[in-house]
């Protein structure tokens, strides 16, 4: 559902049902995990943990960005929390992110566009190929 308020120059973006359309990935950087062995340290496989030091990482969003060939995308400079920011820190973050960056709502929007495409063209065409990033 899209909402347009041309008085407000407001546009709301919307699902109705429990797709994950515009659900965008937050990416950090983190240390390899690694443990104990004999006398020196070897990487652990792939497991799920606790980020105890997420409020302290920099924080980005990872934006697909619709392009032919490789996949491409924007990582999106959320910041740093730290201790005394509020519970609502993210969403004021992309408050001023929007305000901002001229071009992120246009790319929001092709990204969710694309993803809407693809998403659409899976529910009419049962066993289509989907576009693996959408």
């Amino acid at each position: 559902m899209i909402v347009h308020d041309r008085e407000e120059n407001v546009v709301l973006l919307a699902e109705v049902k429990a797709a994950p359309l515009t659900t965008l990935a937050i990416t950090a950087i983190v240390e390899r995990q690694t443990g104990i062995e004999g006398d020196g340290g070897v990487p652990l496989p792939h497991t799920s943990i606790n980020n105890s030091s997420v409020k302290n990482s920099r924080l980005q969003i990872f934006l697909p960005m619709p392009q032919t060939g490789d996949i491409h995308y924007r990582l999106i400079e959320l910041g740093v929390q730290g201790e005394a920011s509020s519970a609502d820190w993210a969403y004021q973050q992309i408050q001023c992110l929007f305000g901002e960056d001229d071009n992120l709502f246009t790319d929001f929007c092709n990204y969710w566009s694309r993803a809407f495409r693809a998403y659409d063209r899976a529910a009419r065409e049962p066993g289509a190929a989907i576009d693996p990033v959408y």
